[in-house]
């Protein structure tokens, strides 16, 4: 899906991009859902442009029980009148894993059955 809307009274621009994909494998019964948004704005009248995107993944795979969540975010916006740039980057990492199965590896290399990771990383 894209959509986009232009304002002529300000000028402004929209720009934003929705995809969803869902696969099911009958033969594991693992499903799959993945989710991509875009967001784009460009406000010529200041000249400030904005960027977002979002990406969610989520996997379930039900013959081990085993959930898999990722969050991923990133912003970015550039002010020419101030030359000023943010850039900000958010990964948020959840798994189960069953007790007998290895987890994945976090940024603190700790082994655990359950753990969220968060990542947060801004910039000016």
């Amino acid at each position: 899906i894209h959509f986009h809307a232009h304002y002529p009274g300000t000028k402004t621009q929209f720009h934003s991009i929705f995809i969803h994909f869902h696969a099911h494998c009958p033969g594991t019964k693992t499903q799959f859902h993945s989710i991509f948004i875009h967001f784009h704005a460009h406000c010529p009248g200041t000249k400030t442009q904005f960027h977002s995107i979002f990406i969610h993944f989520h996997a379930h795979c039900p013959g081990t029980k085993t959930q898999f969540h990722s969050i991923f975010i990133h912003f970015h916006a550039h002010c020419p009148g101030t030359k000023t740039q943010f850039h900000s980057t958010f990964i948020h990492f959840h798994a189960h894993c069953p007790a007998r199965l290895s987890c994945i590896t976090c940024i603190a290399n700790s082994f655990i059955t359950d753990f969220e990771c968060t990542y947060l990383h801004t910039r000016t």
